[in-house]
């Protein structure tokens, strides 16, 4: 459409609010079930333009779909999103998450995996490092070996750092040795090196 036309040219320009206006724009004039990927496309852009509070009422709008793979996208994005801005607590942050990666894992065990992982990440902001290694234990658990490289470094990652936090020095330093094995494979443009970053 006109108006994804020129949230493109905008998001090209920089000017992520003004994509983030035009895709809401054209979300609105969308008929109720080819609505939700235009939020979710608005949340990321006002997400990129620093406008925290906007992407994560965007965010949760398009993760009311019943499409399963683009609702753990959008609950995915609008977790780091509060994280990132400071919204709700990190506990609660937690909660979404491993709530949606349980209901994701027989489907996606990737992406299941990524998001216990960061799951693992609200939990260590909140300093609680029994949820912290339960996470990371399940991303583990159902990391499938053909994960790819972002996926993997993510989750080891994360599992190093929940064990750090539990006193388990040595398998940390284990899955510390696989995480920085995988690093130099990872997607930087994704998602996964906040994560990572954190770890």
């Amino acid at each position: 459409s006109a108006l994804e036309s020129a949230a493109l040219g905008a998001t090209g320009r920089g000017a992520h609010i003004t994509a983030a206006d035009a895709l809401e724009r054209a979300a609105e004039l969308t008929e109720a079930d080819g609505r939700p990927p235009r939020l979710f496309a608005a949340g990321l852009a006002a997400a990129l333009g620093g406008s925290f509070d906007r992407a994560a009422a965007l965010l949760e709008r398009a993760a009311e779909t019943d499409e399963p793979t683009l609702r753990a996208t959008a609950r995915h994005l609008l977790v780091m999103v509060r994280l990132t801005g400071g919204i709700g607590s990190a506990l609660d942050n937690h909660a979404l998450l491993f709530a949606e990666a349980e209901s994701r894992a027989a489907d996606d065990p990737a992406g299941a995996a990524a998001l216990f992982a960061d799951a693992g990440v609200a939990a260590v902001i909140a300093a609680d490092a029994e949820r912290a290694l339960t996470a990371a234990e399940q991303a583990m658990e159902v990391l499938p070996p053909d994960a790819s490289p972002t996926v993997q470094c993510q989750a080891h990652s994360i599992h190093g750092m929940a064990l750090v936090l539990s006193a388990r020095a040595p398998e940390a330093r284990r899955a510390f040795g696989r995480a920085g094995e995988l690093l130099p494979r990872i997607e930087l443009l994704s998602s996964a090196p906040q994560s990572i970053a954190l770890a």
